[in-house]
C-alpha cells in the first residue's frame, strides 16, 4: 500500500475539511492539495500540503501518484479575480486528466443538487459540466450532490444571524415557500469517505431529512440565535438592490443573483431518499447562539483585504 493513499482538495475549507476529519478519525493516511492553507484546523505536521495549481501538469502528476483515491472538493463560489464558472469547470479538466495520467484509481467528487447543462444558472451548468469530465474519465468515481451543507463554519448561517441581530427585519424575494433540504457537514464527510469503499459508478444526492422554506429556516435562526425578526416578501430586483448596498457596505459578496435564483428554483432540495439524518432544527437548538457573534467576510478570506 502506498504511504498515502486519499489527495483531497481543499482540505482546510468548509466540505473539505470534514471530509479530512472523517479520514483522520478512520486513520486513512492522505494528503492535501489547496491554496488556502489553514493549519489550525488539523495539526499541521500531519496532513502533507502541495500546491493546488493548473499549470504545471509534471508537479501535479507526481503529487497524485503518491495516491489511490481522489477527493475533488475544488469549485468557485462566484467569479472573481478573473476566475469563473468557465475556468473553474477547465480546471477540473486539468485535474482529473492529471489524475488519470497519475494512475488514480477513483475520483469522490463533490457537486451540487440538480445541476444541468442546459441550466441558465453558470454555476449550476458548470457543475454538471465537471460531472461529464469526471464520468467521461474512465476512472471509477462517485459523484456527490450535496444541497445546503450546514455546519459550525457556514458562512450563509453566520451572516444570516449576523444580519438578523443588526437589522430590525429581514428580506427575501418572493415566492418565500422555496424550499431547502440542510445536510449537516459532518454528514457529508462522512458519505464522502464511505464511498471510498466502493468501485461502483454512482451519482447520489446528499440531502438531510428536513425541507424547509427559506422563511421558515431564516425564522428558525432568528429564534435559536435570539433575534427573531420580521420577515418581509418582495420581488427580486427590491432583494438584489438591498444586497448590493450591503456588498458595498462589508466589501464582501453576502449571496450572489445565482444563488438566490437557485433557491427560488428549488436547486437546493432533493427528490432522492434522504442520506442525512441530522435535523437542522435540532442543530440550531444546540448551536445557534453562537451564529451572530460575527460576520464572516467570504471575499475578504479567498481574495484579500479588498473586492
Amino acid at each position: 500500500m502506498k504511504s498515502v493513499s486519499v489527495t483531497l482538495t481543499g482540505a482546510f475549507s468548509y466540505t473539505g475539511r470534514y471530509i479530512g476529519q472523517e479520514l483522520l478519525r478512520r486513520k486513512i493516511p492522505f494528503q492535501s492539495l489547496t491554496n488556502h492553507p489553514r493549519p489550525s484546523v488539523f495539526p499541521s505536521a500531519s496532513i502533507p500540503v502541495a500546491p493546488l495549481q493548473f499549470q504545471d501538469a509534471p508537479s501535479l502528476i507526481a503529487t497524485l501518484r503518491k495516491s489511490t483515491i481522489l477527493v475533488n472538493t475544488y469549485w468557485i463560489r462566484y467569479p472573481a479575480k478573473g476566475i469563473t464558472h468557465e475556468t473553474a469547470v477547465q480546471n477540473i479538466g486539468f485535474l482529473v486528466q492529471c489524475a488519470k495520467q497519475a494512475g488514480i484509481q477513483k475520483i469522490i467528487h463533490i457537486s451540487v443538487s440538480n445541476p444541468s447543462i442546459d441550466s441558465q444558472l453558470s454555476y449550476f451548468k458548470g457543475k454538471a459540466e465537471a460531472e461529464e469530465i469526471v464520468q467521461q474519465s474512465g476512472i471509477p468515481y462517485t459523484i456527490l450532490r450535496p444541497t445546503l451543507v450546514f455546519g459550525k463554519e457556514d458562512v450563509l448561517l453566520h451572516n444570516i444571524a449576523w444580519l438578523l441581530r443588526h437589522f430590525p427585519f429581514f428580506m427575501f424575494p418572493s415566492p418565500s415557500t422555496c424550499l431547502i433540504q440542510p445536510i449537516s457537514a459532518e454528514e457529508v464527510g462522512y458519505i464522502a469517505v464511505e464511498s471510498i469503499q466502493s468501485y461502483t459508478n454512482q451519482v447520489v444526492d446528499v440531502a438531510g431529512p428536513e425541507v424547509l422554506s427559506m422563511k421558515d429556516m431564516v425564522q428558525k435562526i432568528g429564534h435559536a440565535c435570539g433575534y427573531p425578526r420580521p420577515m418581509y416578501s418582495t420581488s427580486l430586483g427590491i432583494t438584489m438592490g438591498a444586497v448590493r448596498i450591503l456588498n458595498t457596505f462589508l466589501r464582501d459578496r453576502i449571496i450572489t443573483e445565482e444563488e438566490i435564483l437557485g433557491l427560488l428554483t428549488n436547486h437546493l432540495v432533493s427528490s432522492q431518499p434522504s442520506l442525512g439524518r441530522v435535523s437542522f432544527t435540532g442543530w440550531l437548538m444546540q448551536e445557534g447562539s453562537s451564529l451572530c457573534s460575527q460576520y464572516i467576510n467570504d471575499y475578504k478570506r479567498f481574495f484579500g483585504q479588498k473586492n
